[in-house]
């Protein structure tokens, strides 16, 4: 189940969320609908609008900093995503949409590096 159908935000910018989320659902799903509140777009079904707040979500939740201290010794995506406390799917989303210069300059360094120590 998407985080999409996890929560939902009203005009009034009332959040409801699933009572059985875990935590790093929650935290991801609440930042998703935070998002979509400040872009003053309520919850809807328009893919790229959904996925423009997904990449902000993502960006907000995880600094490229905590992606590269936790990429130096995790074993897997799970791993990863558990010590940052974001679902998978979140992580994979931040990875896969890293458009802010500072950021990509940040994670080339990084990948540089761990190239150079293989």
């Amino acid at each position: 189940m998407g985080l999409e159908q996890n929560a939902t935000i009203d005009t009034a910018g009332v959040i409801e969320m699933a009572n059985d989320l875990d935590y790093a659902e929650r935290r991801c799903a609440l930042m998703h609908e935070l998002v979509h509140d400040e872009r003053g777009i309520p919850h809807g079904h328009d893919p790229v609008e959904e996925l423009a707040v997904e990449r902000e979500a993502a960006r907000r939740l995880i600094t490229v900093d905590d992606l590269i201290d936790v990429a130096r010794w995790a074993l897997s995506a799970a791993e990863a995503a558990y010590e940052l406390a974001v679902t998978e799917d979140m992580l994979a989303c931040r990875l896969s949409s890293m458009r802010h210069p500072c950021d990509r300059v940040k994670w080339r360094a990084f990948l540089d590096e761990m190239e150079a120590d293989r």
